[in-house]
């Protein structure tokens, strides 16, 4: 039996990302939940634009080199109104690829919708990241084609670690059944252990759980998919000729890719 599905309010978390990258669905109170992260943390904002960057880099070499069919984002977010999607440098390297964007609310899912409206390469569904066989058994992730790659952008802080640990597995064995190449690009931010973070957004009804880069790679490992070797590391470097493969510290916005061997 799986752990329990972790219950959290993915509307909010949702706006609160919006207001970091600079957008206006946000309410008065995302607006000043934002700017106390910022004044703790400086900088987090930018960690949430580079970790959209690193996705963008990993869904296109997911369609180049990888050789995916497709990409499926889950737990996508608002999307943002006259900036380029998640997909759209994938997009423009293979234009054969497919692509999908999984939301567990159907307000975001409406407005990605109304945003892809003019793009046949890409479509808006409801399904829910903490539901891997429903996100990948929906008719849009078929129409993807395999091997597709899926990904989980800034998700698995908001799960606890035996339901980030199981859902990566079941996302393993999910993909394997969609062939050589399929591939899972994980992206979240480690607290480091000091909770410092965790307790803010605590006070604003938001749990975060403080998992490490050993954890993401055990996960990995667990799960019987292939971690690319540049290992569980900054975003701002993976995917980069001067990437580290060192774990971040404190705080980082950190990006993994495994691959179905």
């Amino acid at each position: 039996m799986p752990p329990r599905r972790p219950e959290l309010d993915a509307l909010a978390i949702a706006r609160l990302y919006d207001v970091m990258r600079g957008g206006y669905h946000g309410r008065a109170a995302d607006k000043e939940l934002a700017a106390r992260i910022e004044d703790q943390f400086p900088g987090t904002a930018q960690t949430i634009l580079d970790a959209d960057a690193f996705h963008r880099r990993a869904a296109v070499l997911a369609v180049t080199a990888g050789g995916a069919d497709g990409v499926l984002f889950g737990a996508s977010g608002f999307p943002l109104r006259g900036e380029p999607q998640l997909h759209q440098d994938a997009a423009r390297a293979d234009p054969a690829a497919r692509f999908g964007y999984a939301s567990g609310s159907d307000v975001i899912r409406a407005l990605t919708a109304r945003e892809l409206k003019d793009d046949e390469r890409a479509a808006a569904f409801y399904a829910s990241a903490r539901d891997p066989a429903g996100l990948l058994g929906s008719p849009e992730a078929a129409a993807v084609g395999s091997p597709v790659s899926v990904h989980l952008p800034l998700v698995l802080h908001f799960w606890p670690a035996d339901f980030a640990a199981w859902a990566v597995s079941e996302y393993g064995r999910l993909l394997r059944e969609r062939g050589p190449g399929s591939s899972l690009v994980l992206s979240l931010r480690l607290d480091g252990g000091n909770g410092q973070y965790a307790r803010l957004l605590a006070d604003a009804g938001i749990r975060v759980h403080g998992h490490t880069a050993a954890d993401v790679a055990g996960w990995i490992a667990a799960a019987g998919m292939t971690p690319d070797p540049r290992g569980v590391t900054d975003v701002r470097a993976w995917g980069r000729p001067w990437g580290t493969l060192r774990e971040p510290p404190a705080g980082v916005m950190a990006g993994a890719v495994a691959v179905v061997p």
